[in-house]
């Protein structure tokens, strides 16, 4: 099986996709921590724990890293020169 991102249907340019993608970032952390605290407090055992972060989780988070990675690339080949007089103005 093979796992992939699909975006929802509003999320449908690459300004909205980088910031879905730190969305979904957060999510994951917020679910490792859950995890994590279950971990810590005995309520999965480690084995739980370790199949939890190597199966489910690790792929996720790469795919999602993968996803933020390939944006800044993108952004990071945007011609940026620009005088900061015309972009800061006094009104």
């Amino acid at each position: 099986m093979v796992l992939r991102l699909i975006y929802p249907p509003a999320v449908d340019n690459n300004f909205k996709k980088y910031y879905f993608c730190y969305c979904l970032e957060k999510k994951l952390r917020n679910i490792f921590n859950n995890w994590g605290d279950k971990f810590r407090n005995g309520e999965i055992t480690e084995d739980e724990w370790k199949q939890f972060k190597n199966i489910w989780l690790e792929p996720r988070h790469d795919i999602v890293i993968s996803e933020i990675l390939r944006f800044r690339e993108k952004a990071q080949n945007i011609d940026w020169s620009f005088n900061l007089d015309d972009i800061f103005v006094e009104e």
